[in-house]
C-alpha cells in the first residue's frame, strides 16, 4: 500500500512541476465553528517556488496568512474560502496585488479549482502584458496590429455579428476567418454550452471571464477561455463588443486530472473515501422519488490480511483490483462504489424500493467476488462478507456505514462469506 502511495505522490509532483505557471494546492483551516480562518500550503509546484523566491520546503506547510497577509485586505482570502465552501471556480483577471515578497504591485491571472476541502491554484503575472495594453489602448490601429498577431484570437461583434476576427483563429480553430464573419459566435458553441454563452454575453459588462467549448473545423471541440469588453462610439454609446479567447486544453486537463486524483483510487478505479462520504451526504439529503430508497452495503474481504501476507502485496493488489472490477460487474452504472481503505469497500445502491433488493443485489456482490479468479499459475477463491443498511433522510455518513459495517461483522461472525442486514 506504501508503494501505491509513493507512486501517487510521485506522479502528482510530476504533473505540477511540468507546468509553466505557477501551481499550489491550499488546504482549508478551519476553526470549531467550520469557519475558515487560514489556508495551508499543502503543494507547490518549481514556478511556485520560484515566483516567492521560496525553496518547496519553506511553501509548503506555511500557511498564507504567515506569507502573505496582503490576501485578506485585497479580498483574495474571501475569494478562496468561496471558492471552497460553494465549490464555485474562482476566476480572477488582471487582478492587483501588492505582492509582500517581490514588494510590489503585480497584475495576476488568477484560477483556483475546489478539490476536496483544498483549492488547486494557480496564476499567471501579466503586469507586462497589462502594462503593454494600456500603451496601446489610445491607437486603433496599433490595437489592430497587436490583434493580428497575438496568439490569442480576437474578435469585433455588433449586435451579436461578428464583424471583424484575427488570423490567429485559424491556428487555433483551423477556420479561417471569412467562415466567421457574419455569423454570431453561439453558432459555433458546444449545444451543452449555448444556454450559458447566452447569458454571459447578455452580461458582458459585468460578467467576467467565461469558459466555454468551440467548435473546431475537424468537428473536435475545444475548451476556451473567453473575455469580452463593450466599445463606445464616439458619443459614448456602447455598440461593440471587443472578445478575446484563447485555448485552455492543456488547464482543462490537469484540473482534470487532479481532481481525479483526489477522488479516485488508482489501484482499483473506485472512489476514494472522502470522495464517498461527500456523495453519500448528498444522497441523504436530496429529494426521493415516492416508494424510493438508498441503502448502504459495506464489503470486506475475508482473510485478505493472510492472503496478503503470505502471497506478497502483489498478489494482494490484483485481488483487489479484481474485486472492484467484479462489483461493478454486479451494480447498476448509477451505483457508487468506493474503497473506503485497505480490503473495504462500500457500494450505494440508490433508488431500490426494500431492504430484500438491497440483500439481493449484496449476495450478487458476494456471489461474483467468490468466482475462481487466476493469477500467474494460481487459483484462488475470494470470499466476500457484506452488511446491508438503508439509508434514512438527513442520516450523517458515519452513522449509517457504522450500522452497515457492524451487519458485516455479523455475517462474519456467522461463517463468513454472507451478507447480512441491520435495520
Amino acid at each position: 500500500m506504501r508503494r501505491e502511495a509513493d507512486r501517487q505522490m510521485q506522479r502528482r509532483i510530476a504533473i505540477l512541476d511540468s507546468m509553466l505557471d505557477p501551481h499550489v494546492l491550499l488546504e482549508a483551516v478551519r476553526d470549531e465553528s467550520g469557519a475558515i480562518v487560514d489556508f495551508i500550503y499543502t503543494d507547490a509546484n518549481d514556478a511556485a517556488c520560484a515566483y516567492n523566491q521560496l525553496s518547496r520546503e519553506q511553501l509548503v506547510g506555511a500557511t498564507v496568512m504567515q506569507l502573505l497577509p496582503g490576501h485578506r485586505g485585497s479580498g483574495l482570502f474571501d475569494q478562496y474560502c468561496h471558492a471552497v465552501d460553494t465549490g464555485e471556480p474562482l476566476i480572477l483577471d488582471d487582478h492587483v496585488y501588492p505582492h509582500e515578497i517581490l514588494a510590489e504591485p503585480r497584475h495576476l491571472d488568477i484560477r483556483g479549482t475546489k478539490v476536496g476541502d483544498s483549492l488547486s491554484f494557480t496564476w499567471r503575472d501579466v503586469t507586462e502584458r497589462v502594462e503593454y495594453a494600456q500603451q496601446l489602448s489610445a491607437s486603433e490601429a496599433r490595437f489592430r496590429l497587436l490583434a493580428e498577431n497575438a496568439s490569442d484570437v480576437v474578435l469585433l461583434t455588433r449586435n451579436e455579428v461578428v464583424e471583424w476576427i484575427s488570423p490567429s483563429l485559424s491556428r487555433m480553430l483551423g477556420w479561417r476567418p471569412e467562415h466567421w464573419i457574419q455569423r454570431g459566435p453561439e453558432d459555433f458553441v458546444h449545444p451543452d454550452d449555448a444556454q450559458a454563452m447566452r447569458a454571459w454575453r447578455g452580461a458582458v459588462a459585468r460578467a467576467g471571464v467565461h469558459r466555454t467549448r468551440l467548435k473546431h473545423r475537424d468537428g473536435t471541440y475545444r475548451w476556451v477561455e473567453m473575455r469580452a469588453s463593450l466599445v463606445p462610439d464616439p458619443h459614448g454609446v456602447e455598440r461593440e463588443t471587443v472578445c478575446t479567447f484563447r485555448t485552455i486544453e492543456d488547464v482543462i486537463a490537469r484540473e482534470n486530472e487532479l481532481t481525479r486524483q483526489a477522488t479516485i483510487d488508482d489501484l482499483t478505479g473506485a472512489l476514494k473515501r472522502d470522495e464517498a462520504l461527500r456523495r453519500l451526504a448528498r444522497m441523504a439529503h436530496a429529494r426521493r422519488r415516492p416508494g424510493a430508497e438508498s441503502a448502504v452495503v459495506f464489503c470486506d474481504v475475508d482473510h485478505f490480511k493472510g492472503i496478503n501476507d503470505s502471497r506478497g502485496h502483489a498478489v494482494g493488489d490484483a485481488i483487489l483490483r479484481e474485486t472492484a472490477r467484479r462489483i461493478r460487474g454486479a451494480t447498476r452504472d448509477a451505483d457508487l462504489i468506493a474503497r473506503m481503505g485497505g480490503d473495504e469497500f462500500l457500494v450505494v445502491l440508490d433508488g431500490i424500493h426494500s431492504i430484500e433488493e438491497a440483500v439481493a443485489i449484496a449476495d450478487k456482490i458476494r456471489r461474483a467476488v467468490e468466482q475462481p479468479l487466476t493469477i500467474g499459475s494460481d487459483v484462488l477463491q475470494i470470499h466476500l462478507s457484506a452488511g446491508v443498511t438503508l439509508l434514512q433522510e438527513g442520516e450523517q455518513p458515519d452513522v449509517v456505514i457504522a450500522r452497515a459495517d457492524e451487519a458485516m461483522y455479523r455475517a462474519k461472525a456467522g461463517g463468513r462469506n454472507a451478507v447480512a442486514a441491520a435495520p
